[in-house]
Protein backbone atom coordinates (compact mmCIF):
# COMPACT_ATOMS: atom_id res chain seq x y z
CA UNK A 1 0.00 0.00 0.00
CA UNK A 2 1.58 3.29 -1.07
CA UNK A 3 -0.26 5.67 1.23
CA UNK A 4 -2.73 5.64 4.08
CA UNK A 5 -6.17 4.89 2.56
CA UNK A 6 -8.18 6.75 5.18
CA UNK A 7 -6.20 9.99 5.50
CA UNK A 8 -4.79 10.65 2.04
CA UNK A 9 -7.99 11.89 0.30
CA UNK A 10 -8.69 14.22 3.19
CA UNK A 11 -5.09 15.51 3.16
CA UNK A 12 -5.15 16.20 -0.58
CA UNK A 13 -8.47 18.01 -0.25
CA UNK A 14 -7.22 20.18 2.60
CA UNK A 15 -4.11 21.19 0.64
CA UNK A 16 -6.16 22.20 -2.38
CA UNK A 17 -8.69 24.06 -0.28
CA UNK A 18 -5.91 25.87 1.53
CA UNK A 19 -4.44 27.11 -1.75
CA UNK A 20 -7.87 28.21 -2.98
CA UNK A 21 -9.07 29.98 0.18
CA UNK A 22 -8.63 33.57 -1.11
CA UNK A 23 -10.87 32.86 -4.11
CA UNK A 24 -13.33 30.86 -2.04
CA UNK A 25 -13.76 33.75 0.37
CA UNK A 26 -15.00 35.95 -2.50
CA UNK A 27 -17.32 33.18 -3.71
CA UNK A 28 -18.89 32.71 -0.29
CA UNK A 29 -19.66 36.43 -0.03
CA UNK A 30 -21.61 36.25 -3.29
CA UNK A 31 -23.24 32.91 -2.57
CA UNK A 32 -26.87 33.23 -1.51
CA UNK A 33 -27.61 29.84 -0.04
CA UNK A 34 -31.24 30.46 0.84
CA UNK A 35 -32.29 32.79 -1.95
CA UNK A 36 -35.31 31.57 -3.96
CA UNK A 37 -34.52 29.18 -6.78
CA UNK A 38 -34.37 30.66 -10.26
CA UNK A 39 -36.55 28.28 -12.24
CA UNK A 40 -38.12 30.56 -14.86
CA UNK A 41 -38.18 28.97 -18.33
CA UNK A 42 -38.01 32.36 -20.09
CA UNK A 43 -34.91 33.54 -21.86
CA UNK A 44 -32.14 31.01 -21.62
CA UNK A 45 -33.76 29.33 -18.63
CA UNK A 46 -31.94 28.44 -15.38
CA UNK A 47 -28.18 28.82 -15.67
CA UNK A 48 -25.52 26.76 -13.87
CA UNK A 49 -23.83 28.36 -10.91
CA UNK A 50 -20.36 29.85 -10.95
CA UNK A 51 -17.74 30.02 -8.25
CA UNK A 52 -17.12 27.51 -5.52
CA UNK A 53 -19.25 24.32 -5.44
CA UNK A 54 -19.51 21.38 -3.08
CA UNK A 55 -21.22 17.97 -3.39
CA UNK A 56 -21.74 15.36 -0.68
CA UNK A 57 -23.04 11.84 -1.38
CA UNK A 58 -23.93 9.02 0.97
CA UNK A 59 -23.06 5.78 -0.85
CA UNK A 60 -24.80 2.41 -0.71
CA UNK A 61 -22.64 0.26 -2.96
CA UNK A 62 -21.85 -3.37 -3.59
CA UNK A 63 -18.48 -4.72 -4.67
CA UNK A 64 -18.55 -7.71 -6.98
CA UNK A 65 -17.39 -10.90 -5.30
CA UNK A 66 -14.15 -12.49 -6.56
CA UNK A 67 -14.40 -14.73 -9.59
CA UNK A 68 -15.00 -18.35 -8.65
CA UNK A 69 -11.77 -20.09 -7.68
CA UNK A 70 -11.34 -23.62 -6.33
CA UNK A 71 -10.04 -24.10 -2.79
CA UNK A 72 -7.01 -26.01 -4.05
CA UNK A 73 -4.79 -26.06 -7.11
CA UNK A 74 -7.03 -25.43 -10.18
CA UNK A 75 -7.50 -28.33 -12.58
CA UNK A 76 -5.44 -30.77 -10.51
CA UNK A 77 -6.26 -34.19 -9.06
CA UNK A 78 -4.26 -36.83 -7.16
CA UNK A 79 -4.48 -40.61 -6.77
CA UNK A 80 -4.37 -41.16 -3.00
CA UNK A 81 -4.86 -43.81 -0.34
CA UNK A 82 -6.71 -43.75 2.96
CA UNK A 83 -5.64 -47.24 3.99
CA UNK A 84 -3.13 -50.03 3.18
CA UNK A 85 -2.57 -50.71 -0.51
CA UNK A 86 -3.38 -54.39 -0.09
CA UNK A 87 -7.05 -53.34 -0.36
CA UNK A 88 -7.80 -51.59 -3.69
CA UNK A 89 -10.89 -50.09 -2.06
CA UNK A 90 -8.64 -47.81 -0.02
CA UNK A 91 -7.57 -45.83 -3.10
CA UNK A 92 -9.49 -42.96 -4.69
CA UNK A 93 -8.98 -39.86 -6.83
CA UNK A 94 -8.80 -36.66 -4.79
CA UNK A 95 -10.29 -33.53 -6.38
CA UNK A 96 -11.14 -30.07 -5.08
CA UNK A 97 -14.64 -30.17 -3.62
CA UNK A 98 -15.16 -26.51 -2.62
CA UNK A 99 -14.69 -23.13 -4.25
CA UNK A 100 -15.38 -19.43 -3.63
CA UNK A 101 -18.72 -19.32 -5.44
CA UNK A 102 -20.54 -19.12 -2.09
CA UNK A 103 -19.01 -15.71 -1.39
CA UNK A 104 -21.63 -13.03 -1.93
CA UNK A 105 -21.31 -9.28 -2.34
CA UNK A 106 -22.89 -7.37 0.53
CA UNK A 107 -24.25 -3.81 0.57
CA UNK A 108 -21.99 -1.12 1.95
CA UNK A 109 -23.34 1.67 4.11
CA UNK A 110 -21.73 4.58 5.87
CA UNK A 111 -19.47 5.42 2.90
CA UNK A 112 -19.20 8.95 1.57
CA UNK A 113 -18.13 10.78 -1.58
CA UNK A 114 -17.07 14.42 -1.74
CA UNK A 115 -16.74 16.67 -4.79
CA UNK A 116 -15.34 20.18 -4.38
CA UNK A 117 -14.34 22.65 -7.06
CA UNK A 118 -14.67 26.08 -8.62
CA UNK A 119 -15.93 27.30 -12.01
CA UNK A 120 -15.52 30.85 -13.34
CA UNK A 121 -16.86 31.57 -16.80
CA UNK A 122 -16.42 28.33 -18.68
CA UNK A 123 -13.29 27.07 -16.94
CA UNK A 124 -12.65 25.51 -13.58
CA UNK A 125 -11.32 22.59 -11.57
CA UNK A 126 -12.67 20.01 -9.15
CA UNK A 127 -11.53 17.35 -6.72
CA UNK A 128 -13.52 14.15 -6.18
CA UNK A 129 -12.83 11.48 -3.57
CA UNK A 130 -14.57 8.56 -1.86
CA UNK A 131 -13.56 5.88 0.62
CA UNK A 132 -15.73 2.78 0.86
CA UNK A 133 -16.06 0.93 4.12
CA UNK A 134 -14.38 -2.50 3.95
CA UNK A 135 -16.54 -5.33 2.67
CA UNK A 136 -16.24 -8.52 4.72
CA UNK A 137 -17.39 -11.95 3.54
CA UNK A 138 -17.08 -15.17 5.51
CA UNK A 139 -17.72 -18.86 4.83
CA UNK A 140 -17.66 -21.97 7.02
CA UNK A 141 -17.22 -25.23 5.10
CA UNK A 142 -17.08 -28.88 6.13
CA UNK A 143 -15.37 -31.94 4.64
CA UNK A 144 -13.14 -29.89 2.33
CA UNK A 145 -11.00 -31.92 -0.09
CA UNK A 146 -8.00 -29.88 -1.26
CA UNK A 147 -5.51 -30.81 -3.98
CA UNK A 148 -1.98 -29.54 -3.35
CA UNK A 149 0.94 -29.66 -5.73
CA UNK A 150 3.25 -32.31 -4.29
CA UNK A 151 6.60 -32.24 -6.11
CA UNK A 152 9.09 -35.07 -6.01
CA UNK A 153 12.32 -34.66 -4.09
CA UNK A 154 15.41 -36.72 -3.46
CA UNK A 155 17.08 -39.39 -5.62
CA UNK A 156 14.24 -41.91 -5.30
CA UNK A 157 11.39 -39.50 -6.06
CA UNK A 158 9.69 -39.22 -2.71
CA UNK A 159 6.82 -36.81 -2.16
CA UNK A 160 5.93 -34.70 0.83
CA UNK A 161 2.34 -35.92 1.16
CA UNK A 162 3.35 -39.55 1.51
CA UNK A 163 3.03 -41.79 4.54
CA UNK A 164 2.88 -45.40 5.65
CA UNK A 165 0.06 -47.57 6.97
CA UNK A 166 0.25 -50.45 9.39
CA UNK A 167 -0.82 -53.92 8.23
CA UNK A 168 -1.63 -55.88 11.35
CA UNK A 169 -0.34 -59.41 11.57
CA UNK A 170 -1.74 -62.48 13.28
CA UNK A 171 0.30 -63.58 16.30
CA UNK A 172 -1.89 -66.68 16.70
CA UNK A 173 -1.10 -67.99 13.23
CA UNK A 174 1.36 -70.79 12.71
CA UNK A 175 3.88 -69.50 12.12
CA UNK A 176 2.92 -66.06 13.63
CA UNK A 177 2.46 -63.21 11.14
CA UNK A 178 4.15 -60.01 12.35
CA UNK A 179 2.83 -56.47 11.85
CA UNK A 180 4.15 -54.86 8.68
CA UNK A 181 4.45 -51.33 7.37
CA UNK A 182 3.38 -50.49 3.83
CA UNK A 183 5.52 -48.67 1.33
CA UNK A 184 5.13 -44.89 1.12
CA UNK A 185 1.69 -44.06 -0.28
CA UNK A 186 0.20 -40.73 -1.43
CA UNK A 187 -2.12 -39.32 1.27
CA UNK A 188 -5.29 -37.23 0.84
CA UNK A 189 -5.69 -33.71 2.24
CA UNK A 190 -9.17 -33.47 3.75
CA UNK A 191 -10.07 -30.70 6.19
CA UNK A 192 -12.92 -31.45 8.54
CA UNK A 193 -13.72 -27.74 8.96
CA UNK A 194 -12.50 -24.63 7.15
CA UNK A 195 -13.21 -20.93 7.65
CA UNK A 196 -12.69 -18.67 4.61
CA UNK A 197 -12.70 -14.87 4.83
CA UNK A 198 -12.51 -12.39 1.95
CA UNK A 199 -12.05 -8.68 2.74
CA UNK A 200 -12.08 -5.84 0.19
CA UNK A 201 -11.08 -2.20 0.62
CA UNK A 202 -11.41 0.49 -2.05
CA UNK A 203 -10.91 4.25 -2.20
CA UNK A 204 -10.17 6.84 -4.87
CA UNK A 205 -9.10 10.48 -5.32
CA UNK A 206 -8.93 12.52 -8.51
CA UNK A 207 -8.11 16.11 -9.54
CA UNK A 208 -9.38 17.51 -12.85
CA UNK A 209 -9.44 20.66 -14.95
CA UNK A 210 -12.90 21.44 -16.33
CA UNK A 211 -14.28 23.22 -19.40
CA UNK A 212 -18.00 24.02 -19.66
CA UNK A 213 -19.55 24.57 -23.09
CA UNK A 214 -22.05 27.25 -23.97
CA UNK A 215 -25.68 26.28 -23.65
CA UNK A 216 -26.66 23.67 -26.19
CA UNK A 217 -29.52 24.03 -28.65
CA UNK A 218 -31.93 22.00 -26.49
CA UNK A 219 -30.96 23.78 -23.29
CA UNK A 220 -28.41 21.45 -21.75
CA UNK A 221 -24.70 21.91 -21.00
CA UNK A 222 -21.62 19.79 -21.46
CA UNK A 223 -18.56 19.77 -19.26
CA UNK A 224 -15.33 18.17 -20.45
CA UNK A 225 -12.65 17.43 -17.92
CA UNK A 226 -9.30 15.75 -17.61
CA UNK A 227 -6.68 15.23 -14.95
CA UNK A 228 -5.12 12.54 -12.78
CA UNK A 229 -6.59 9.84 -10.58
CA UNK A 230 -5.24 7.48 -7.94
CA UNK A 231 -7.17 4.56 -6.51
CA UNK A 232 -6.54 1.52 -4.36
CA UNK A 233 -8.33 -1.81 -4.55
CA UNK A 234 -7.05 -4.17 -1.88
CA UNK A 235 -8.22 -7.75 -1.51
CA UNK A 236 -7.37 -10.19 1.30
CA UNK A 237 -8.12 -13.91 1.25
CA UNK A 238 -7.67 -15.96 4.42
CA UNK A 239 -8.34 -19.65 5.11
CA UNK A 240 -8.13 -21.29 8.52
CA UNK A 241 -8.59 -25.03 9.08
CA UNK A 242 -9.68 -26.64 12.30
CA UNK A 243 -8.90 -30.17 13.55
CA UNK A 244 -11.85 -32.54 13.90
CA UNK A 245 -13.27 -33.06 17.38
CA UNK A 246 -11.69 -35.80 19.47
CA UNK A 247 -14.08 -38.73 19.32
CA UNK A 248 -13.14 -41.92 21.22
CA UNK A 249 -13.00 -44.94 18.91
CA UNK A 250 -12.20 -48.56 19.64
CA UNK A 251 -8.62 -49.66 19.09
CA UNK A 252 -8.34 -53.33 18.08
CA UNK A 253 -4.92 -53.69 19.69
CA UNK A 254 -4.33 -50.98 22.28
CA UNK A 255 -0.76 -50.83 23.50
CA UNK A 256 0.16 -47.65 25.38
CA UNK A 257 3.83 -48.64 25.33
CA UNK A 258 4.02 -48.90 21.56
CA UNK A 259 4.63 -45.54 19.85
CA UNK A 260 4.04 -47.13 16.46
CA UNK A 261 0.45 -47.96 17.44
CA UNK A 262 -0.58 -44.39 16.53
CA UNK A 263 -3.06 -44.29 13.68
CA UNK A 264 -4.22 -40.69 14.35
CA UNK A 265 -7.08 -41.73 16.56
CA UNK A 266 -9.50 -43.54 14.29
CA UNK A 267 -8.44 -47.13 14.93
CA UNK A 268 -8.34 -48.21 11.29
CA UNK A 269 -5.49 -46.21 9.85
CA UNK A 270 -7.65 -43.69 7.98
CA UNK A 271 -6.18 -40.17 8.27
CA UNK A 272 -8.58 -37.63 9.76
CA UNK A 273 -6.54 -34.63 8.65
CA UNK A 274 -3.13 -34.76 6.97
CA UNK A 275 -2.58 -30.97 7.23
CA UNK A 276 -4.91 -29.99 10.07
CA UNK A 277 -4.06 -26.82 11.96
CA UNK A 278 -3.21 -24.91 8.77
CA UNK A 279 -3.58 -21.24 7.90
CA UNK A 280 -2.84 -19.12 4.82
CA UNK A 281 -3.37 -15.41 4.27
CA UNK A 282 -2.91 -13.81 0.83
CA UNK A 283 -3.09 -10.01 0.51
CA UNK A 284 -3.24 -8.34 -2.91
CA UNK A 285 -2.75 -4.56 -3.01
CA UNK A 286 -3.59 -2.77 -6.26
CA UNK A 287 -2.33 0.82 -6.49
CA UNK A 288 -3.62 2.33 -9.74
CA UNK A 289 -2.55 5.78 -10.95
CA UNK A 290 -2.81 7.51 -14.31
CA UNK A 291 -4.41 10.16 -16.52
CA UNK A 292 -8.18 10.46 -16.72
CA UNK A 293 -10.64 12.06 -19.11
CA UNK A 294 -14.37 12.51 -18.72
CA UNK A 295 -17.55 14.29 -19.73
CA UNK A 296 -20.67 15.47 -17.89
CA UNK A 297 -24.03 16.44 -19.42
CA UNK A 298 -26.82 18.15 -17.49
CA UNK A 299 -30.08 19.88 -18.24
CA UNK A 300 -32.60 21.62 -16.01
CA UNK A 301 -36.35 22.05 -16.37
CA UNK A 302 -37.96 24.02 -13.57
CA UNK A 303 -36.65 22.68 -10.28
CA UNK A 304 -35.73 19.31 -11.77
CA UNK A 305 -32.32 18.67 -13.27
CA UNK A 306 -30.89 15.47 -14.71
CA UNK A 307 -27.22 14.72 -15.26
CA UNK A 308 -25.01 11.94 -16.60
CA UNK A 309 -21.25 11.65 -16.60
CA UNK A 310 -18.55 9.19 -17.48
CA UNK A 311 -14.83 8.79 -16.83
CA UNK A 312 -12.04 6.73 -18.35
CA UNK A 313 -8.80 6.09 -16.48
CA UNK A 314 -5.68 4.79 -18.23
CA UNK A 315 -4.16 3.43 -15.05
CA UNK A 316 -0.82 1.86 -14.25
CA UNK A 317 -1.33 -0.75 -11.54
CA UNK A 318 1.48 -1.35 -9.05
CA UNK A 319 0.53 -4.71 -7.55
CA UNK A 320 2.01 -5.88 -4.26
CA UNK A 321 1.02 -9.40 -3.21
CA UNK A 322 2.12 -10.94 0.08
CA UNK A 323 1.35 -14.31 1.60
CA UNK A 324 2.07 -15.89 4.96
CA UNK A 325 0.86 -18.84 7.02
CA UNK A 326 1.67 -22.37 8.10
CA UNK A 327 0.75 -25.85 6.88
CA UNK A 328 0.23 -28.67 9.35
CA UNK A 329 1.43 -26.92 12.47
CA UNK A 330 1.02 -30.18 14.44
CA UNK A 331 3.22 -32.29 12.15
CA UNK A 332 6.28 -33.84 13.80
CA UNK A 333 8.55 -36.03 11.65
CA UNK A 334 10.30 -37.42 14.75
CA UNK A 335 7.13 -39.28 15.75
CA UNK A 336 5.94 -42.16 13.57
CA UNK A 337 2.25 -41.63 12.84
CA UNK A 338 0.58 -44.01 10.45
CA UNK A 339 -1.57 -42.34 7.83
CA UNK A 340 0.33 -39.04 8.22
CA UNK A 341 3.21 -37.52 6.20
CA UNK A 342 6.31 -39.54 6.95
CA UNK A 343 9.08 -36.93 6.80
CA UNK A 344 7.46 -33.49 6.73
CA UNK A 345 7.64 -30.94 9.51
CA UNK A 346 5.17 -28.08 9.99
CA UNK A 347 5.83 -25.61 7.19
CA UNK A 348 5.73 -21.90 7.87
CA UNK A 349 6.01 -19.69 4.80
CA UNK A 350 6.16 -16.08 3.67
CA UNK A 351 6.09 -14.91 0.06
CA UNK A 352 6.07 -11.56 -1.75
CA UNK A 353 5.55 -10.66 -5.42
CA UNK A 354 5.37 -7.35 -7.30
CA UNK A 355 4.10 -6.51 -10.76
CA UNK A 356 3.27 -3.41 -12.83
CA UNK A 357 0.53 -3.80 -15.44
CA UNK A 358 -1.93 -1.66 -17.38
CA UNK A 359 -5.24 -1.42 -15.54
CA UNK A 360 -8.00 0.61 -17.26
CA UNK A 361 -11.04 1.79 -15.33
CA UNK A 362 -14.44 3.24 -16.25
CA UNK A 363 -16.89 5.09 -14.03
CA UNK A 364 -20.46 6.12 -14.89
CA UNK A 365 -22.78 8.35 -12.84
CA UNK A 366 -26.45 9.19 -13.45
CA UNK A 367 -28.40 11.51 -11.14
CA UNK A 368 -31.67 13.37 -10.69
CA UNK A 369 -31.52 16.70 -8.83
CA UNK A 370 -34.18 18.81 -7.13
CA UNK A 371 -33.33 22.49 -6.70
CA UNK A 372 -34.41 23.58 -3.22
CA UNK A 373 -32.97 27.12 -3.19
CA UNK A 374 -30.84 29.10 -5.61
CA UNK A 375 -27.66 27.37 -4.38
CA UNK A 376 -28.83 24.18 -2.66
CA UNK A 377 -30.08 21.05 -4.42
CA UNK A 378 -30.86 17.52 -3.34
CA UNK A 379 -29.84 14.60 -5.52
CA UNK A 380 -30.18 10.84 -5.90
CA UNK A 381 -28.71 8.50 -8.45
CA UNK A 382 -26.56 5.54 -9.36
CA UNK A 383 -22.83 5.04 -9.84
CA UNK A 384 -21.05 2.15 -11.52
CA UNK A 385 -17.28 1.61 -11.38
CA UNK A 386 -15.34 -1.06 -13.29
CA UNK A 387 -11.60 -1.72 -13.21
CA UNK A 388 -9.64 -4.40 -15.04
CA UNK A 389 -6.40 -6.28 -14.34
CA UNK A 390 -6.80 -6.45 -10.58
CA UNK A 391 -5.02 -9.02 -8.40
CA UNK A 392 -7.36 -10.73 -5.92
CA UNK A 393 -6.14 -12.90 -3.09
CA UNK A 394 -8.20 -16.01 -3.84
CA UNK A 395 -7.10 -16.04 -7.49
CA UNK A 396 -3.33 -15.71 -6.99
CA UNK A 397 -3.07 -18.25 -4.14
CA UNK A 398 -0.97 -21.25 -5.15
CA UNK A 399 -1.54 -24.54 -3.29
CA UNK A 400 1.76 -26.34 -2.93
CA UNK A 401 3.43 -28.54 -0.30
CA UNK A 402 7.20 -28.22 -0.25
CA UNK A 403 9.48 -28.51 2.76
CA UNK A 404 12.56 -27.25 0.93
CA UNK A 405 13.67 -23.66 1.61
CA UNK A 406 10.28 -22.59 2.92
CA UNK A 407 8.62 -23.06 -0.47
CA UNK A 408 5.21 -24.18 0.80
CA UNK A 409 2.17 -22.55 -0.81
CA UNK A 410 3.04 -19.59 -3.08
CA UNK A 411 1.75 -16.76 -5.27
CA UNK A 412 0.72 -17.33 -8.89
CA UNK A 413 1.07 -13.96 -10.64
CA UNK A 414 -0.21 -15.56 -13.84
CA UNK A 415 -3.72 -15.10 -12.39
CA UNK A 416 -3.37 -11.42 -11.42
CA UNK A 417 -5.72 -9.99 -14.06
CA UNK A 418 -9.19 -10.19 -12.55
CA UNK A 419 -11.76 -7.45 -13.03
CA UNK A 420 -13.80 -5.79 -10.30
CA UNK A 421 -17.15 -3.99 -10.45
CA UNK A 422 -18.61 -1.78 -7.74
CA UNK A 423 -21.98 -0.09 -8.04
CA UNK A 424 -24.90 1.23 -6.06
CA UNK A 425 -27.09 4.14 -5.06
CA UNK A 426 -26.04 7.56 -3.87
CA UNK A 427 -28.13 10.17 -2.05
CA UNK A 428 -26.77 13.62 -1.30
CA UNK A 429 -26.82 17.37 -1.34
CA UNK A 430 -24.97 19.86 -3.51
CA UNK A 431 -24.16 23.52 -3.19
CA UNK A 432 -23.87 25.76 -6.28
CA UNK A 433 -23.31 22.84 -8.66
Amino acid sequence: MLVNPTRSPLLVGLLILGAALPALADDFRDLQLWAPAEVSPYGRGPQPGEGFFFVFDQLYWRIQRPSTQPIGQPGESREVWFGPDIDPGNAFTLTNTHDTSLLRSTPLSGSQRFDVGRVIGRWGWFLSTYNLRPQHQELFMSDVHVVFEDPEYGPIGRRFLQGRFLIEGDPDADPPIPDMETALLDLPVIFDEMRVVNRVEHWSVELNMLHRTRQLHHGGFLEFFGGARYLEFNDRFTATTFPPPDVPVPDPDPDPDNDNDNDNGNGNGNPTGVLDHSFWDTRAENNVIGPQIGMRWFRQHGRLRVSAEGRFLAGLNHQNVTQSGILGSELNPTTVTFGQPFAVDSQGFRHREHSVIFSPAVEVRANAHFQFTRAVSFKAGWTGFWVDSIARGSAVTRYRVNDLEGAAMGIDMGRNRQHAFAHGLNIGVEVNR
